[in-house]
C-alpha cells in the first residue's frame, strides 16, 4: 500500500472555488480500481488549511490515477489555488 499525504494551504477568498474542484476531485478518485481511500480533512486550527490522505493499493494504481482525465484537469487548477505539499509513503510495519 502507497499513502499520499497532501498538505494544503488554500489562498484567501479562493476557498470556495477549492471546494468545487476537490469535492470532483475526491468523488472521481474514490472510483478507480486501485484507490482504497481518499480523504480530505479540515484543520480545525486553520480555515484555509486541509490534508488529504490518499490510500492506493500500489504505486502502478497512483501512476494510473495521475494519467486520469480528470486528475490532468483538475491538478494544475488546485495548484492555482492553493499550496500543496506532496508527499508518499509506504507502509513499513
Amino acid at each position: 500500500m502507497v499513502t499520499i499525504i497532501v498538505n494544503i494551504k488554500v489562498k484567501e477568498n479562493k476557498k470556495l472555488d477549492f471546494f468545487n474542484l476537490i469535492k470532483e476531485l475526491v468523488h472521481e478518485s474514490r472510483e478507480e480500481d486501485g484507490c482504497i481511500s481518499y480523504e480530505l480533512y479540515d484543520n480545525n486550527n486553520d480555515a484555509n488549511s486541509f490534508v488529504l490522505i490518499e490510500n492506493w493499493i500500489s504505486q502502478k494504481a497512483i501512476d494510473e490515477h495521475n494519467q486520469t482525465e480528470h486528475f490532468i484537469s483538475i491538478g494544475p487548477k488546485l495548484k492555482e489555488l492553493a499550496s500543496l505539499d506532496i508527499n508518499l509513503y509506504t507502509k513499513s510495519i
